[in-house]
């Protein structure tokens, strides 16, 4: 065998693994633009449930105690949660505070009311809200991390060309 076969062996080689380096460089990046979706989706979901929640707490409060001034209330009219919000978007971010702060507000409002804190069902609302919140945490870390996945490889040296010229964006992460 000559010299210039074995380096035509040796080339071939190079480029089969290159391409097969590429090929799974596309399949993880698809794999993690499904998972990011998923995750996207069951966020908005939990965000829409802790909504609905947080407008029966309101509901039930003021129907207790019409008098209560809650400082963040007039906030809460301007969310409104669609499943086309983006995530990590600044409108996503100040919706998700916006939840935080009223619902924060209005456990404030309760433990401090000798009615209020003893009402049953205000309990169970804001149970239910501190479900959601753990849920909330739980899916966001796990959405972070596949980010994390899905940047590596749209960055990943064979094929990080590709998705520049696709114009493919990185993931932000969920604060």
């Amino acid at each position: 065998m000559a010299w210039w076969e074995i380096l035509g062996y040796i080339i071939l080689a190079l480029v089969i693994l290159f391409i097969a380096i590429c090929i799974m460089g596309f399949i993880f990046f698809g794999y993690f633009t499904r998972v990011l979706n998923t995750r996207a989706k069951a966020i908005i979901n939990v965000l829409k449930a802790k909504l609905d929640f947080v407008h029966e707490l309101k509901d039930s409060v003021l129907a207790v105690d019409p008098t209560l001034s809650v400082p963040s209330l007039p906030y809460l009219d301007e969310v409104v949660i669609t499943d086309s919000l983006e995530i990590g978007s600044d409108q996503f971010q100040s919706y998700k505070e916006v939840l935080s702060v009223v619902t924060s507000d209005f456990t404030n409002a309760i433990n401090l009311s000798p009615t209020l804190s003893k009402n049953e069902k205000l309990k169970g609302i804001l149970l239910n809200i501190e479900e959601l919140d753990v849920s909330f945490r739980s899916h966001v870390a796990q959405y972070n991390s596949d980010a994390i996945g899905y940047n590596y490889w749209i960055k990943f040296i064979p094929t990080r060309f590709v998705f520049k010229l696709a114009k493919v964006q990185p993931k932000k992460s969920i604060l």
